[in-house]
């Protein structure tokens, strides 16, 4: 291999080293992330299993259907008070 070749293929390993660098570092921060939502979504499940019980079952139920139906953003009627209450949820996506 020439001296010219051999300094191309060089240069061409260090930009790929470069560019695995960076995309470890990214990878790192992505998981990173990927584990603090985990921590927060087991937070939000405990925190439903908690409170699931206190709420009527057909108004849950029907909360469910809606939230399955409307992509995680479940609205509802609540009660005869015509109250409406905005409720999220924190299934697979951990977004608030």
């Amino acid at each position: 291999m020439s001296g010219c070749c051999r300094k191309a293929l060089e240069a061409e390993k260090a930009t790929v080293a470069q560019y695995e660098k960076e995309f470890n570092a990214k990878k790192k921060q992505v998981d990173d992330d990927v584990a603090i939502i985990n921590d927060q979504l087991k937070v939000k499940e405990s925190q439903r299993e908690r409170i699931a019980p206190e709420v009527r079952p057909d108004y849950l139920s029907r909360y469910e259907r809606i939230l399955k139906n409307k992509d995680g953003l479940g609205i509802v009627k609540v009660g005869q008070s015509g109250l409406w209450r905005l409720l999220h949820a924190y299934h697979g996506t951990g977004t608030q």
